[in-house]
């Protein structure tokens, strides 16, 4: 995260419902603090990681589609839709510090985020802003 007084804490939202984007964007658009980039697959926000590591990101577990990727070992998982759960460790080589957490409506898989080595796991319902708190805590702590 950065520690300058001008930084902003750059999330990456990871949703196939644009609804759930454009709540994390409007906070955004009322606190200078926060920078808000989306995407709509997993695939998508490897690209986007690579090219500006996020300080977190948030990731749906469910995604109706993939689009398929040169790199192999991704291509042969979007053929049938990479999960959230999946994409972690994906995530995790693109951008390595940032705090990751699966978000999503199915309050199950407690145990499948912890193997999957997702720092956080939140079910959607809580307020984006305590969402934002959240990971924005998880993210000094690891620093401190």
């Amino acid at each position: 995260m950065a520690t300058t007084e001008t930084a902003r804490f750059r999330v990456l939202v990871v949703d196939d419902d644009p609804e759930i984007c454009a709540l994390f964007r409007a906070i955004a658009d009322t606190d200078p603090s926060i920078d808000i980039v989306a995407a709509s697959s997993p695939e998508e926000a490897m690209g986007l990681s690579r090219d500006q590591p996020p300080d977190a990101i948030l990731l749906d577990h469910s995604f109706p589609t993939a689009e398929i990727l040169e790199h192999a070992d991704v291509a042969t998982r979007a053929n049938r839709g990479m999960t959230g759960l999946e994409a972690v460790e994906f995530l995790r080589s693109t951008a390595p510090d940032a705090v990751i957490a699966i978000f999503t409506g199915s309050a199950d898989l407690a145990d499948s985020v912890e193997h999957a080595g997702a720092d956080l796991y939140l079910v959607k319902g809580p307020s984006p802003r305590a969402v934002l708190d959240q990971l924005a805590d998880r993210a000094r702590q690891r620093l401190a």
